[in-house]
């Protein structure tokens, strides 16, 4: 129960951090909505797509648009000499309010949509919850059973996080040889078997930091070595393993909201899918890529940035470094920097087993100096 109230704490500590980076363009008043009462959304264009708006108009809906209620368009009233607002009524089933702003009422103009992923104020108190997502990882690496770098960190601490979040989360890797002797690994177990391009597929399945991993078993040797990355073979390994992972999700009548493919290494995971499998049974998904390092596979990258809804690199300065490459620079509408997170649990210097002393934010100095 203390745990759950530290993450909490955090989890509204986080969201205060959101709304100050946010206020100088939008903020709200309550900060907070409340389901059944009203909420004054307030609004600068200064810095944004609106700037020199002589209107601005407000149109929006709840529940990420699926609410049968909507406001707007909304001609907005100036209340200061930056801001202009206007206030709406929340629904007493509405979980989240969803807008953009324009300096039309309709047709063609300006829009600030928040570069496509629309503006949003979390309600409280809804008698209803927000419906949770199915997301599936495919990649090579995961901390901590088969991590070479920062990829398997990423793999395990934002499927964790999403987890957290409410939804339901799945990770499938290849079943390298070397996971047979891991020691975090003896709860594993025979998920289901299939057949994809002409070869026996096992899959196995075993919890491993707490989120659900499928492993994939290529009766044609491909993950048998001790390793991860093997050379010039790869490519061809991980493109299979690409197109078996796809067979295993349709073949156990998977049909997840999000496929989430990381690199080069899975990156094939886009085209194959939109090519041969989304026409059948698995017609759900949708496609998000990571670039984690774009110096290998880059026609790869530049395949899945194509044939993905979106795609993510590690930060906002690394997406800028590499915006101009010809892989990302045709899709930079749908290509966003999202830094990357720690996992609290995992990184947790005031109960690290491997720390000399630990500390939290009480007594930092002297654990640093320890």
């Amino acid at each position: 129960k203390e745990r759950a109230q530290r993450r909490e704490a955090k989890k509204q500590r986080a969201l205060e951090v959101i709304r100050r980076q946010q206020k100088h363009v939008m903020y709200a008043e309550p900060a907070q909505a409340s389901a059944g009462q009203k909420v004054t959304i307030h609004y600068n264009p200064e810095n944004t797509e609106l700037n020199g708006a002589e209107t601005v108009w407000i149109t929006g809906g709840f529940n990420n648009w699926e609410h049968t209620s909507r406001f707007g368009p909304l001609a907005m009233t100036r209340d200061s000499a930056l801001h202009y607002a206007s206030t709406i009524d929340v629904p007493s089933d509405a979980f989240r309010v969803d807008f953009v702003f324009s300096d039309v009422k309709q047709g063609d103009g300006r829009y600030d949509n928040r570069g496509g992923f629309d503006w949003h104020l979390e309600v409280q108190g809804s008698t209803k919850t927000d419906k949770p997502l199915h997301v599936v990882h495919i990649a090579v690496e995961m901390a901590p059973i088969c991590k070479v770098g920062g990829l398997g960190d990423v793999v395990t601490s934002l499927g964790r996080a999403v987890k957290e979040l409410g939804h339901n989360v799945e990770v499938v890797l290849p079943k390298y040889n070397f996971l047979s002797y891991s020691p975090l690994l003896g709860a594993m177990e025979w998920d289901s078997t299939f057949r994809y391009n002409n070869t026996d597929i096992h899959v196995h399945k075993c919890i491993v930091e707490g989120l659900q991993c499928f492993f994939v078993e290529s009766g044609g040797g491909h993950f048998s070595q001790d390793a991860v990355y093997m050379g010039n073979a790869d490519a061809g390994r991980f493109d299979f393993f690409c197109g078996a992972a796809l067979e295993f999700l349709a073949s156990t009548a998977r049909n997840p909201d999000i496929i989430h493919c990381h690199d080069w290494s899975t990156a094939p995971v886009a085209p194959i899918y939109w090519n041969h499998f989304n026409a059948g049974g698995l017609n759900n998904p949708r496609i998000c890529f990571t670039i984690h390092n774009l110096d290998f596979g880059q026609a790869a990258v530049g395949g899945a940035a194509m044939q993905s809804q979106v795609f993510t690199t590690v930060s906002p300065s690394y997406a800028g470094e590499i915006s101009g490459h010809p892989a990302v620079a045709p899709h930079l509408g749908k290509f966003h920097g999202v830094i990357n997170g720690i996992d609290p649990d995992i990184w947790d210097p005031s109960n690290d087993q491997f720390l000399p002393l630990n500390y939290d934010e009480n007594n930092v100095m002297e654990g640093k100096a320890a």
